[in-house]
Parts: C-alpha cells; structure tokens; sequence
C-alpha cells in the first residue's frame, strides 16, 4: 500500500511487517505513528522499517542521526522519545528543525546548528529518562516492569522475578561460603565450592569487574542441585508483603489472609523432557489462588515460624484432589499445544502442496490448449510441409504433458512422505508418561 501522511493514524494494518518511510519526518511523534500502525495486537512478524534518506543533503543526515543515534528512537526501553522529543519544555524540537533547513546553507553552519539543538535537548532527555524509569521502579508491579522490560543500570539494577529468585537462592545455598552485596547483586567467594575460583562474581551483564555469574556457570550448577536436594517438611510461613525487594501487588483476596499450599513436580516425557512446578493452594474461605498468585507469594519476603506444622487430614485430602486436577489440566494445556503445532504443520504443509500441485497443473492446462490449437491448425493445413512442422510441435507437446503428469505424481508422493513424517512427530510429541511428586505441603499467612 503507498499512502500519504493520512495513513499514519486511526488504521490498523497488522497484517503488515514492512514499513518504508520514502521521506524521514522532523517529529519523532509521526514517525513512531506510522510504525504504530503495524504494531498492533494480531502482529505476527518483527517488523522492519527502512528509511530513505538524502545522502547529497547534510541537513537529512544529520536529523537522521539525531533521531537513530543521539535520541535512541527506535531502540529506547519505553519509547519515550514519543513524549520527550515531540515537545520538551521551551524547545519545539519540529521547529527547530525547520529553522536549521531554512537558515543554514552550508555544511558547517548545519553542523553547529544541531550540535546546539542537541546539547539544549539532551540534558532535558536524560533527566525525563531518568525520572521516567525511577517512576516505574518505585510504583509499578513487577509484571508491568518486566513488560517494559527496564535497562539494568550499575546501582540500584533492576531484576526480573526469575533473577530476583535465582540471587536469593544463591544466597541461602552460600550464606557460609560468601559475602553478599545486594545492592550491587555481587558476591565474594571465600570458600572453594565446586573447585570454583576464589573471588568477586557478577549477576549484572554490566558490572564487569567480576565473574559472571550465569545460570550456566559451574557455581550457579552446583547451587541449584543443592537447592534440589534438599529435604522439605511441612511447615508455615508468614508472608510480609511490604518488605520485598520487588514491587509486588497481590490481589485484595490475598491480603491479611491465612491458608495451605502444595508444590507439586509435573515431569512430562514426550518429544522432550519438560519440567513444571504447579502451586496449589486456597484461603481458610475456600478462595483458590491461582498459578500466577502462588508465584507472586514466593516473591514477598518471608519467615518460616515453624519448621514443622500438623495440617489436618481434611486440607491434604483437599490439597491433593487439586492438585491431581491441576496436573491433569496442565496435561491437557501441553497437549492442546502440540495439537495446535500439529495444526499449524499441517496447514504449512497443505499450502505447500496446494501451491505445487496447482502450479503444476496451470502448466498442463496451458500444454493442453496449445495442443488443442495445434491440432486445429494441423486440420487446416495447406500442404504437407506445414502438416509435418505443426505434428512434430504436437508430438513435442505431447512429450511435455506426459513429464507435467509424471511430475505431478512424484509430487504427490513426495507430499505422502512429508505427511508421514508430521504424523511421526506427532506421535512424538504425545505425552509418554508423566511423574509427579509433592515438595512441600505449607501453612501461610500474609500479613
């Protein structure tokens, strides 16, 4: 579709992933609009947006270094050149654009000219940017951080839910053989564990004094099949919701409640190995929390009040018949998974041999009516010179269409060895077998 600057609103066009911008507007604001019009719910592919610029005019060059490079327009973590850029307090970025492309004639003077703009914007930038994040931080839950997914800084480093757990874990399963910065998410390993090197690790890509320290790394290996092998018996904890070094929001239901809690295993063998740990658990109202709830529960600090509590015979039964249904509706999620896999294979394959075999067979029709035309010329022949030519054209069409026919078996076949291999990933892909196993059965409480 070509379209002029009308089309940068009010349509939705998720159906396409390409965007060529044929001129570069001054307003970052229209240019993010434009985009916005293929990122949209329903979009399935990355998009791509290409940028014709003037290379013979300097002034084009460097706004659109301004914007690529300088302002992180397309790359930003919120996107905020949309608010930042548009208008920012006392400096009308589009007009002072204007002003450079009307007044400067030469190289030199649009070089000084944006290098101005830049320094009388970029303070302005830098500080929204700052404050912008230390927002978020400070009054958003976690699920909105991770969606916006915050650049980890040097000090004060955001971590996701999974990095939260895995540094806490870290510093249980190594309170006695380290020394632990949280708020540098760094350790000193004084004791050797492993045969892992004494010294400084890192849990934040940006912190490179340091070791890295990565789920991949021998230590982070040894401190999860420790973690693994522990033994946990039923006990109760107390959940502090205000004490979290994450911004957690658990649902009104949840707050100032009491309750019981399994952790369940759920090993599923199929194509491959997966793994899941499914919570169940419910208020003493019989309200049930969900997966997500659970989760989110383990992520407030807490403190276990006794090691070992006797929970009734009741909330075990209770406990276990759900979750013997929460394993069971899993199970029927995966496989609902893999039908849809099986779906989409099969219709990619059905494109594929629609789109062979109804080309091959264009070919032959298109063979059939030049034979039909030479046979009706052959009828109408003047003599017999031309009589021989057209059955010799005949003759080679006939050739042709019999190798389209031979052509469109061997197709075919080719099409049933590919069905055959989707029905054997298939009956891969089908659940095998199943082990469960309870890894502690709880009392909480959240104050």
């Amino acid at each position: 579709m070509i379209a002029t600057e009308a089309a940068a609103e009010g349509l939705n066009l998720q159906f396409c992933s390409l965007i060529v911008n044929y001129d570069l507007p001054w307003n970052p604001q229209r240019i993010e609009q434009r985009i916005g019009r293929c990122h949209r719910y329903g979009q399935r592919s990355d998009v791509v947006v290409v940028n014709f610029v003037n290379q013979r005019n300097y002034a084009d060059l460097r706004v659109y270094n301004l914007l690529m490079d300088k302002f992180y327009l397309f790359n930003d973590v919120f996107g905020a050149s949309d608010e930042i850029l548009g208008q920012t307090d006392g400096i009308d970025f589009e007009k002072r654009i204007l002003q450079i492309y009307q007044e400067c004639r030469t190289e030199k003077e649009n070089n000084n000219a944006f290098e101005q703009l830049q320094q009388d914007m970029q303070k302005e930038i830098d500080e929204r940017l700052k404050e912008t994040k230390s927002q978020v931080l400070q009054n958003f839950d976690i699920d909105v951080q991770e969606r916006l997914k915050l650049a980890k800084e040097q000090a004060g480093a955001f971590l996701n839910r999974y990095e939260h757990i895995f540094w806490e874990l870290t510093k249980f399963v190594l309170a006695d053989h380290a020394v632990f910065d949280d708020l540098k998410h760094s350790f000193v390993l004084t004791k050797v564990v492993a045969g892992c090197k004494l010294g400084k690790y890192d849990l934040l890509s940006k912190v490179t004094d340091g070791i890295p320290y990565r789920l991949s790394h021998p230590l982070a290996q040894y401190v999860v099949n420790k973690a693994l092998d522990l033994d946990l018996e039923s006990g109760k904890i107390i959940f502090e919701q205000g004490k979290n070094a994450l911004k957690i929001t658990l649902p009104e239901s949840m707050r100032n409640a009491t309750g019981y809690m399994v952790l369940s295993t759920l090993d599923v063998s199929a194509f491959d190995i997966e793994q899941y740990s499914l919570f169940t658990a419910y208020t003493e109202t019989g309200h049930f929390l969900t997966q997500e709830d659970c989760e989110k529960l383990f992520l407030c600090a807490g403190t276990v009040v006794s090691p070992t509590v006797n929970i009734d015979s009741t909330v075990l039964r209770k406990l276990k018949s759900n979750s013997e249904q929460h394993v069971k509706s899993k199970l029927s999620e995966i496989d609902s998974r893999n039908l849809n896999y099986f779906r989409e294979e099969e219709e990619r394959i059905f494109r594929w041999e629609r789109d062979l075999i109804d080309n091959i067979e264009r070919e032959l029709d298109t063979i059939k009516r030049q034979i039909r035309e030479q046979e009706r010329l052959s009828r109408h022949a003047t003599n017999l010179e031309e009589k021989a030519t057209i059955t010799r054209k005949i003759d080679e069409l006939e050739r042709l269409k019999r190798r389209k026919r031979n052509e469109l078996a061997d197709r075919e076949d080719e099409i049933g060895e590919r069905r055959r291999e989707m029905i054997a990933e298939l009956d891969k892909r089908m659940v095998k077998q199943t082990t469960t196993d309870n890894v502690f059965i709880i009392e909480w409480q959240v104050n």
